[in-house]
């Protein structure tokens, strides 16, 4: 084995790692987006419950201690 032999050995060795890196990286980027879009579902779920509970207290009158 010769010098070049080994130098391609590294590259390869590194090249190699930066793959499982950037797979591990698309990983979190998909499950960070994941997640993102879970907080949004329940947030507009929350916020849609919220202005649908005021709207059905304006339109029956009733009040906020009797709603709850």
């Amino acid at each position: 084995m010769n010098f070049r032999d080994r130098k391609s050995d590294t590259i390869n060795s590194s090249d190699a790692l930066a793959c499982s890196l950037c797979q591990h990286l698309a990983q979190l980027c998909d499950k960070a987006l994941i997640a993102e879009g879970e907080m949004s579902c329940c947030y507009h779920y929350g916020r849609n419950f919220v202005f649908q509970e005021d709207a059905m207290c304006n339109k029956n009158k009733i009040g906020e201690k009797k709603a709850n």
